[in-house]
């Protein structure tokens, strides 16, 4: 929130030639025009990350990781009891269509089976955190794009330690999203992959 400070001036009437006044008057009214400018532009919303994540650049994909982390840690990071828990779903957000297919079918699959014996998703969908609980802080994002498609790394930080992590994303539906990932920690190979032999191995 930008807090604009409201100065209270104080106007000095002196005796002077006309033409001076209103050189004065000029002057006065030029600084006032441009401190509502600046006042105007201050008051101006910073976009959001989610809403950054629209352009169809490098900084586009970088601001939907950072969108993405923002919500998990808010989600479940550490919060007060009298808190209400947001209401945000990671997997509609920020996943590819076809992830979020997968990710219906495979839940529709693990429905009635005991926890720990499902596909390993955890809540809305654990691939996009490593062992740790978050908050996290998210460092050294590099992103290659190629028109609709790219791939983006980085590290995920908790309390000083860093696990890599590697997706490849699609511009969708007017945002980058994950369509897929090779990397968590120690982890590595298509997720993609993983889901379909799953799905295919419980039908």
């Amino acid at each position: 929130m930008i807090a604009i400070a409201a100065v209270s001036m104080g106007v000095m009437v002196a005796c002077g030639p006309k033409g001076d006044s209103k050189e004065n008057d000029k002057k006065t009214n030029a600084t006032e025009e441009v401190t509502e400018e600046a006042d105007s532009e201050e008051a101006e919303p910073e976009e959001s990350y989610i809403e950054k994540a629209t352009l169809k650049t490098e900084e586009g994909v970088v601001a939907l990781i950072y969108a993405i982390y923002e919500d998990i840690n808010t989600i479940y990071g550490p919060r007060d009891e009298d808190e209400c828990e947001p209401n945000v779903g990671l997997v509609g957000q920020y996943l590819s269509k076809e992830f979020r297919e997968l990710t219906d079918k495979i839940r529709e699959i693990d429905a009635n089976k005991a926890e720990g014996k499902g596909f390993d998703m955890n809540g809305d969908w654990s691939g996009l955190w490593h062992i740790w609980d978050p908050p996290f802080e998210v460092q050294n994002i590099d992103v290659i794009i190629d028109g609709d498609y790219g791939s983006v790394n980085y590290s995920l930080v908790k309390d000083g330690e860093g696990a890599d992590m590697s997706y490849t994303v699609v511009y969708e539906d007017g945002q980058w999203r994950i369509s897929d990932c090779y990397c968590i920690g120690m982890m590595t190979g298509s997720w993609i992959d993983r889901m379909n032999e799953y799905i295919e191995a419980n039908q």
